[in-house]
C-alpha cells in the first residue's frame, strides 16, 4: 500500500484536493475557541489536507501516514503556511501513541486495520484520548446494495455496520452516522458505503 500511496501522491498537485474533509471542520467547531495548543494525532493523513488545516487552527498536530511521499507533501505544505506540523510514517498496523492526545482523528484509514486487530488498536487508541478529549473517525463498511470497489486490495477490510459505533460504549457519542458517497479513486468511477463516528471521552 505504501508504493501504491507513494506513486499516487509522486504526481503533480494534490490527489485528493486541498479543501479538508467535512469532519475536519466540524471537530474543529466542536473544539471550539479552546482548539489552540490541543494536541491531536491524524492518523494516515495523506498529503496533509486535514492535518495542515488542524495547525491552521493552533493545534499540535502529529501526522502519522505510510507515504514518506505525501508525508513530505505534508509538512512543504505547512511549511509554506507557517504552521508546525510533526510527522511520522508509518502504518495503522503498527503505530502506537506514547503520549496522551486531545483528539485521534482518522479519516478514509481505519478499514485497514483487520477485523482480528481492531478490539486491540482502538482500545489504545480509547486508552490514550484525554478525559474530555474526541474520538473522529469513518470506516468503510460492507453493503449488500454497494459492490466492492474496483481498486480495493487485500490490504482493506470491510466493517460491519454499527462496527465502529461499538467500539465507544461509555463515551458520549457527539455524532454516528452511516451513508454512502461516489469515489473516482484509481480511475473508475463507483461508490462506498461508510459509518462514521464523533464520541467524547468522559473520564
Amino acid at each position: 500500500m505504501a508504493a501504491v500511496m507513494d506513486a499516487a501522491y509522486a504526481a503533480p498537485g494534490l490527489y485528493w484536493g486541498a479543501e479538508p474533509n467535512d469532519l475536519c471542520l466540524r471537530v474543529l467547531n466542536l473544539l471550539g475557541p479552546g482548539v489552540a495548543s490541543r494536541r491531536l494525532v491524524d492518523l494516515g493523513c495523506g498529503e496533509g489536507r486535514d492535518a495542515v488545516r488542524f495547525a491552521r487552527a493552533g493545534m499540535e498536530v502529529l501526522a502519522v501516514d505510510v507515504s514518506a511521499v505525501g508525508l513530505e507533501k505534508a509538512a512543504r505544505w505547512a511549511a509554506s503556511e507557517g504552521v508546525a506540523l510533526r510527522t511520522a510514517r508509518a502504518s495503522i498496523l503498527d503505530f502506537r501513541l506514547e503520549e496522551p492526545v486531545d483528539v485521534i482523528y482518522s479519516s478514509g484509514t481505519l478499514h485497514h486495520l483487520p477485523a482480528g486487530l481492531r478490539a486491540e488498536v482502538l482500545r489504545h487508541y480509547r486508552e490514550w484520548i484525554r478525559p474530555g478529549g474526541i474520538f473522529a473517525g469513518n470506516a468503510f463498511v460492507e453493503r449488500p446494495d454497494i459492490p466492492v470497489p474496483p481498486d480495493w486490495t487485500p490490504e482493506e477490510h470491510h466493517y460491519r455496520p454499527g462496527e465502529l459505533l461499538g467500539h465507544f460504549a461509555g463515551w458520549e457519542v457527539l455524532s454516528a452516522s452511516g451513508f454512502s458517497f461516489p469515489c473516482t479513486s484509481g480511475g473508475i468511477p463507483h461508490r462506498h458505503a461508510m459509518d462514521e463516528v464523533v464520541a467524547r471521552r468522559l473520564r
